[in-house]
Parts: structure tokens; C-alpha cells; sequence
């Protein structure tokens, strides 16, 4: 069988090979190197005409394969048109994939940007804010500045120093390194210093107020002051302004602002009844100054445990007492250096206050008050000696001009002389109502007086109303009265 006799009888028919072909060779294991398979399809024909079948086979497939190619060839080429489209399209879609990958970029970039821009302006707000805040602080600071000032100056000193240490804190803690703010710290530092120094005036003011009524009490101003300053290291600074300050007035008090040795040689021209009206105001005013002393050194010793600060305090009230000692002493024996020009009366006031001051002072500081004591025995012992002298002096003036005739003796004259052989400290100044006698007994001796030796009674008399008026003289009065006697007898005889 021919091949084009295929061709054409495939063309009127289509035949299907798998009709006519053996189905052997449509098998997974079929080889065409394999011997077996022909023996399979063996039909007992001639070689020759099997291999014309054979052909026939493979020519049937070939037709059948050509035939489906030919079919399928437009829908290939139609696919591969639409291929063609739908690359565009694929092309297309792509570069619009790309175009929003790009916008997506732009947008990514966009709030990238537009979220730094609102970091940063969030940050701006917070800056702002935070500037505003400090702003607001740096206000209130500016204005608590005169409450400051106010409370110093009217004498709220912890409330001062409370609003300056928060003021400060603030500012170390909130506003460090806002430069226009170093000049506050720096001001608020002066001004610290400032109500310190005020706080110390304070002390020195108030200190001078109270005394043994009016004792400082710790839920006080001054109570609470009194801690600060020692806290503050300031309070020795303060005792001994305070002790400056209160020598200071104590000069100006005793002297009138003089200078003390014009002031006391002074003393010496002026009235002694103004004198003594003027020493006893001036002994008053000292004492309330040292009662003032030991009230702050009793509150000091109450408050305090610091060694330190109680022997500060104890120098403060025995260096006042002692400069009180000190000038009244110049003043003192200045004056009483008048000797006989003073009255008995004046003096002995001027003593009996003097002794008066010195024993209360003692009271004060719980020491005696040995210099102005000194001074004021001293300067008494010299005018009883310049009154002997006096009296010596008369007495031979006396004598000179007796006429030596024997008088009567007075009633007193014998008590008084009697109360001195007695060494009687209780001698009694009154007028004895007897009448006089031609003789005194001594001893069971009797004794007559020339006019002389009666006028001795008057100066007798004068000794007694000294030692009466200064007890401190008793001790010395046998003595002058010896002497007096023995000057007598050395005239007489």
C-alpha cells in the first residue's frame, strides 16, 4: 500500500490510528529496540509486507499527528496574539505597579517626613511649653522677691529664709542653666546674707527687751531665730555683736556719749543731790541691761548643749557686768575724790546705792562684783580719812581757843561714849532726856570736861552719824576716835 494512497484516503476519511494500529505499541514499555514486539504483531505475512504495514503505521500516526497540529495551528497562532495582548497588558500593569510602588514610596516618604515634621513640632509645642512653664516660674519668682524683702523687713525671718531656700531649689532643680537666672541665684544669695544680718540685728534688738519678767520663750520669733543663726554658724557672730553693741550702750548710758575721764571729772562740778538722783536712774537702767544679759544667757543655756556657746554666753554677761564695774568705778572715784566737800547725807547715799548696785550685780552674774566693790571701799575709806583729818584739825583749833574751865556733861555725850568702849554696832542717835552732870565714869574712874573735851561729843557725835549711814567704816571708827583722844592729850598736856 502506497503512501499517497494514505494521504488520500485519509483525506476523504479521517481514521483514527488508534483503530487500526495494534495497540501494543501504544504501551509505557513499548521499545522499538525490543525484538519481542514484533513477534507480537506478528501476522504471518512476508517481511516485505510487514514492513509496508509498519509504514503504514507510522505514516497513519504521522497523518493523525499532522492533522491535529493543522487544527490546533490557529488557536496557537491566536493564542500567541493574545499573548501578545496580554504581554501589553502584563507590561502595562507593571509599569503601573510601578508607578504605585512609587507613589507608595512618595507617600511612605511623605509621612516620613510630615511624622518627623510633627515629632518635631510636638517637640516644638513641648519646648514651647516647657518655655512657658518656666516663664510662669520665673514670674512667680519676680514676685515673691518683695514678699521676700516684706517679711525680713517686717521680722518673719524664717518665713524669709523658707521662701528663699524654695526659690533657690527651684531654680537648681527646674530652671539650671537658664543664664538669666545666674544673677537671681547670685541676688538671692546676697539677700540671704541680708536676712541673716538682719536676724543678727534682730537678736541684738530683742535680746535688749527682756529680762527677769520677760524671759524669751522658744515657740517665739526669737525662739525660732536663735536656732537659725546657730544652724547657720552665726550665732557666736551674733553674741558677740550683741556684747559690742550692749558695751557700747553701756558707755553711752554712763557717760552720755564723753569720753569717761571728761565725763567723771565732770561729775565733780555738778550738784551732788543732782548727782545722786542721776547715778541711781543710771544704776537702774544697768541693771535691766544685765538682767536683759542673763535672761539671754539663761535661754542659751536652756536651748543649748554646745560648750561653745554657753562660755560665749557667760563672757557676754560677765563682760557687760565688768565694763559696768569699770566705768561706774572712774565715775565713782571721781566724784567721791571731793572728799569732805560731799556731805555725810550725800555721801552716805551715794554709797548705800553704789553697795546697793554692787550687791544686785552679784545677784545677776553669780560672781561678786570685786572692782567696783574695791573702788567703792577705797574711795569710802579716803573720805573718812579726809573727815579725820577734818576733825583733827578742828579739834586743835579747838584747844587753842579753850578757855579751860570744866562744863557740864551731856547725857549723850556719856551713851556715845560708852556704845564705842563697848564696840556696840547698834548705837543709837536719839537725844537722851537727862539732865547734865559735873562727871563721867569710865572704867570706876571719874572724869571731868573743860569745854574742849565737850565739844568732842559733836564731833563724836558726827563719827557715829558716818559709820551709822556707811556700816562698812565701823571697823575703823575706835581708831579714830583713839586718835583723836590721843591728839587731844598731846595738845592738853
Amino acid at each position: 500500500m502506497s503512501r499517497s494512497m494514505i494521504e488520500d484516503d485519509s483525506s476523504e476519511e479521517d481514521v483514527d490510528p488508534r483503530s487500526v494500529i495494534p495497540s501494543v505499541y501504544f504501551r509505557e514499555n513499548f521499545s522499538i529496540r525490543d525484538p519481542n514486539v514484533f513477534d507480537r504483531v506478528n501476522e504471518d505475512i512476508p517481511f516485505i509486507l510487514l514492513q509496508e504495514k509498519l509504514s503504514y503505521y507510522l505514516d497513519l500516526a504521522e497523518l493523525r499527528i499532522d492533522s491535529h497540529v493543522q487544527k490546533k495551528e490557529e488557536l496557537i497562532y491566536s493564542s500567541l496574539s493574545h499573548m501578545k495582548v496580554l504581554d501589553d497588558k502584563i507590561k502595562h500593569a507593571l509599569e503601573s505597579v510601578q508607578s504605585i510602588r512609587n507613589n507608595i514610596d512618595n507617600i511612605d516618604s511623605l509621612y516620613v517626613r510630615n511624622t518627623t515634621n510633627i515629632l518635631k513640632y510636638q517637640k516644638r509645642i513641648n519646648d514651647m511649653r516647657l518655655a512657658i512653664e518656666m516663664m510662669k516660674k520665673i514670674s512667680e519668682i519676680n514676685k515673691m522677691v518683695p514678699t521676700i524683702k516684706n517679711l525680713a523687713n517686717n521680722g518673719q525671718f524664717t518665713d524669709a529664709l523658707e521662701m528663699i531656700e524654695m526659690i533657690s531649689d527651684v531654680i537648681e532643680r527646674q530652671l539650671n542653666g537658664i543664664e538669666s537666672l545666674n544673677k537671681m541665684k547670685d541676688n538671692l544669695k546676697r539677700f540671704r546674707r541680708k536676712v541673716l544680718k538682719k536676724m543678727i540685728a534682730y537678736f541684738y534688738m530683742e535680746s535688749f527687751s527682756f529680762n527677769a519678767e520677760n524671759m524669751p520663750v522658744k515657740g517665739s520669733e526669737y525662739g525660732f531665730v536663735v536656732p537659725i543663726l546657730y544652724k547657720e554658724d552665726k550665732l557666736i557672730v551674733a553674741l558677740q555683736y550683741y556684747r559690742n553693741r550692749r558695751i557700747k550702750s553701756i558707755s553711752e548710758i554712763i557717760t552720755n556719749g564723753n569720753e569717761i575721764e571728761s565725763f567723771a571729772a565732770g561729775t565733780m562740778d555738778l550738784n551732788d543731790g543732782i548727782f545722786i538722783v542721776q547715778i541711781k536712774n543710771t544704776y537702774q537702767k544697768l541693771l535691766e541691761y544685765c538682767n536683759s544679759a542673763k535672761a539671754v544667757n539663761s535661754f542659751l543655756h536652756e536651748l543649748f548643749d554646745d560648750i561653745k556657746i554657753k562660755e560665749e554666753s557667760n563672757d557676754i554677761l560677765s563682760s557687760v557686768c565688768e565694763q559696768i564695774q569699770s566705768l561706774c568705778g572712774v565715775v565713782i572715784q571721781k566724784k567721791l575724790s571731793k572728799g569732805i566737800e560731799i556731805s555725810v547725807d550725800n555721801f552716805s547715799e551715794i554709797v548705800a546705792a553704789t553697795q546697793s548696785f554692787i550687791n544686785v550685780l552679784s545677784d545677776i552674774t553669780g560672781k561678786p562684783s570685786t572692782t567696783l566693790r574695791t573702788i567703792l571701799f577705797n574711795s569710802t575709806l579716803k573720805y573718812f580719812d579726809d573727815f579725820h583729818s577734818h576733825v583733827l584739825f578742828a579739834m586743835q583749833q579747838m584747844i587753842e581757843q579753850d578757855l579751860w574751865e570744866t562744863v557740864p556733861i551731856d547725857a549723850a555725850f556719856k551713851s556715845y561714849f560708852n556704845a564705842i568702849i563697848a564696840e556696840d554696832k547698834n548705837i543709837e542717835l536719839e537725844t537722851i532726856d537727862e539732865e547734865p552732870s559735873q562727871y563721867f565714869t569710865i572704867n570706876e574712874h571719874r572724869f571731868q570736861l573743860i569745854n574742849s573735851s565737850l565739844m568732842l561729843s559733836k564731833h563724836i557725835y558726827d563719827y557715829l552719824v558716818l559709820v551709822k549711814k556707811v556700816p562698812i567704816l565701823y571697823t575703823y571708827l575706835p581708831n579714830k576716835i583713839g586718835e583723836i583722844f590721843q591728839s587731844l592729850n598731846d595738845n592738853i598736856y
